[in-house]
């Protein structure tokens, strides 16, 4: 999971993800938009790991770490 990833690297506080998550659970918002909004991704960072989940069969979150 990304989520965990940002925790395990000091990036994201726990109680952050854990809201994150509550966040997209009640919106049916996806992780993308969620990584950009709340500033953990740039929009550079999210047009270039969408650009390599094309060419690959990895999920967004795998490709970004």
């Amino acid at each position: 999971m990304f989520g965990k990833y940002l925790v395990d690297r000091g990036i994201l506080h726990e109680s952050s993800l854990l809201e994150a998550l509550e966040k997209q659970q009640a919106m049916s918002t996806s992780f993308i938009r969620l990584a950009h909004q709340s500033g953990v991704m740039t929009p550079d960072q999210v047009i270039q790991t969408l650009e390599a989940r094309e060419k690959s069969e990895l999920r967004f979150g795998a490709i970004a770490i």
